[in-house]
């Protein structure tokens, strides 16, 4: 986004405006996986908001983060003044998100993980070479595919793409860059205040007029 009034609404306004999934506790299979191969403690009922501490290491390969770089930066690439997703690290907060264990996190790792492994198998099956090892033509070629997917019997590659997608969106537009890049500029205090502009007196007058005020 270049205008703030959104004149237009882009492909990067559209992922600035994107919500997370909605949380889905435990349930079945996963509850039983997590007893047999229990996940990291959490931050637990009082976390140090002063001095925060991941109690979780990240669980994702060095092949698996340049996978996810490269689709974040599909996603959102230098932009102008914008830096590239990748160029902010939303790649190790993916990492950090899905290795997390909490109910939520733990089912994105499921959904990411498993679509990674597609990419490499969707890869091969097409172009004879897994997903980093072929050009950045076919990686995308295959993105593309996995944004339009619409099979019922295999939602898996579809529901990966947008799930990674809106965390991706997500943890750019919680950074100052991502606030810059949309022109959020927060909390700050105005020296002055110049009251409304004399079209919105204006308007009000003509309101009140109406209302016989």
């Amino acid at each position: 986004m270049r205008h703030p009034k959104f004149p237009t609404m882009t492909r990067r306004t559209a992922l600035a405006l994107l919500g997370a999934a909605a949380s889905i506790p435990l349930t079945g299979a996963r509850a039983i996986e997590q007893i047999l191969h229990p996940y990291p403690e959490g931050y637990g009922t009082d976390p140090n908001l002063i001095d925060p501490v991941v109690p979780w290491s990240g669980i994702m390969s060095e092949k698996q983060l340049q996978m996810v770089a490269y689709f974040a930066d599909f996603i959102l690439p230098a932009e102008g003044r914008a830096p590239s997703a990748s160029a902010l690290g939303i790649h190790d907060f993916i990492n950090e998100w899905i290795s997390a264990p909490y109910p939520e996190q733990v089912k994105d790792r499921t959904t990411i993980l498993d679509g990674l492994t597609w990419l490499d198998t969707e890869a091969t099956t097409r172009f004879g070479a897994d997903f980093l090892s072929t050009s950045n033509k076919n990686r995308d070629t295959i993105l593309k595919a996995a944004a339009t997917a619409n099979d019922p019997d295999n939602p898996g590659p579809h529901d990966f793409f947008v799930r990674l997608r809106a965390l991706v969106a997500g943890g750019y537009y919680t950074t100052q860059e991502g606030f810059h890049d949309i022109g959020y500029i927060g909390n700050i205090p105005l020296e002055t205040f110049p009251g409304p502009s004399p079209s919105v007196k204006k308007a009000l007058e003509e309101q009140f007029k109406k209302l016989g005020i």
